[in-house]
């Protein structure tokens, strides 16, 4: 607001962007429309996907209804099929992994419950130990 213009038009639009999106107080604060992500494509590329994968679906310019319907209702129970599976942990496809990975966690848990001592744990965590 420092380097606003001295014009009435502008301070105007200025309050009605801070009344309606900036402020805490806003009808439509940051908490709705802002996103804090360490993520960084902040793109349309997964819309673009989506309508060029939509889009060959099509052989015409003009499809039939029937066709287009039908291209419709397989979008859509690809769509919901997808959504029912986010929450779905991933299984991994290898064995020793998951073998591993469980050895993992019951060595946190005993060194947490007291279990193991800590030389214990170090030593079972180590790829390249070996007790004599």
């Amino acid at each position: 607001m420092s380097i606003i213009p001295n014009d009435q038009r502008v301070s105007q639009y200025a309050d009605y962007l801070t009344d309606t999106y900036i402020s805490e107080n806003s009808i439509f604060p940051p908490v709705i429309w802002a996103e804090s992500s360490s993520s960084l494509s902040r793109t349309t590329n997964a819309c673009e996907s989506f309508h060029s994968h939509f889009k060959e679906n099509f052989y015409k310019e003009k499809p039939n209804i029937f066709m287009w319907l039908n291209i419709i209702k397989q979008t859509q129970t690809n769509i919901y099929c997808k959504m029912r599976s986010i929450h779905v942990p991933k299984k991994s496809k290898d064995y020793r992994a998951n073998k591993r990975r469980g050895a993992i966690d019951d060595a946190i848990i005993k060194l947490q419950n007291g279990e193991m001592s800590r030389y214990s744990f170090v030593a079972e965590m180590s790829y390249n130990y070996k007790k004599m």
